[in-house]
């Protein structure tokens, strides 16, 4: 369930660089695309709402917790096997775009044979991407 805190812990430590004394992580669109993927996939929402434009992404969070809640008081047996197979998914990045400040990054989660593809647009805010917008791709 922590996994994707030590991909965020290893993406830190490796990608930080010494400016002044000071170490300095900067994670790149993709890597906070797959933490937040994690952190949702783990019903982890204070860790998704980190990564992410709150504003922009209020309903998603917001149904993606009522539904958590919901089966969680349906059948909580049932919830721990859904994040289990969700934590295990596989994450691949398809392709990355930019579009002035914003990235869109195209990416595959792949489960017990099923694939998905997404879409996760970011904007970076005070030096740091965020989720500002996540659709199905057809």
């Amino acid at each position: 369930m922590n996994r994707y805190l030590y991909i965020i812990a290893a993406a830190l430590l490796l990608s930080g660089g010494c400016r002044g004394g000071q170490q300095e992580a900067v994670l790149g669109p993709e890597d906070i695309v797959e933490a937040f993927f994690r952190a949702t996939a783990s019903g982890d929402m204070e860790t998704a709402r980190t990564l992410c434009d709150t504003a922009a992404m209020k309903v998603y969070l917001d149904n993606w917790t009522a539904a958590w809640e919901e089966l969680e008081k349906q059948d909580s047996s049932a919830l721990r096997i859904a994040a289990g197979i969700l934590s295990e998914s596989s994450f691949a990045v398809v392709k990355t775009e930019k579009d002035g400040d914003r990235r869109a990054v195209t990416y595959t989660l792949e489960s017990e044979g099923n694939t998905k593809t997404r879409k996760a647009v970011l904007k970076k805010e005070e030096g740091e991407w965020r989720v500002e917008e996540v659709t199905d791709v057809q």
